[in-house]
């Protein structure tokens, strides 16, 4: 069997999904800006941040559900990256 890979809770890998997420039109255009400008900032943090934490938890709680199984898996992957970097941040 294959082996899994396993991406670290990284601005930049929550980034990718996001990208995968935008080509399909899964996510409104005003949450995938919020998400990427949010990301973003966290990518440029050092050290901790509650506020943007937070901030990355809201967004990672207003991501809508999918019946497609392709972007409902997008979508879970985003979410976790999402609560990961917003744990590296507090």
């Amino acid at each position: 069997w294959p082996e899994k890979i396993c991406w670290p809770d990284h601005p930049v890998v929550a980034l990718a999904y996001l990208d995968q997420l935008n080509r399909s039109d899964a996510l409104p255009e005003t949450l995938a800006a919020g998400i990427a400008e949010a990301l973003g900032r966290a990518a440029e943090v050092d050290g901790e941040n509650a506020e943007l934490a937070s901030e990355l938890v809201a967004f990672a709680s207003s991501l809508p559900e999918s019946d497609d199984p392709v972007i409902s898996g997008r979508i879970d992957a985003l979410w976790s990256a999402m609560m990961g970097v917003s744990e590296g941040l507090r």
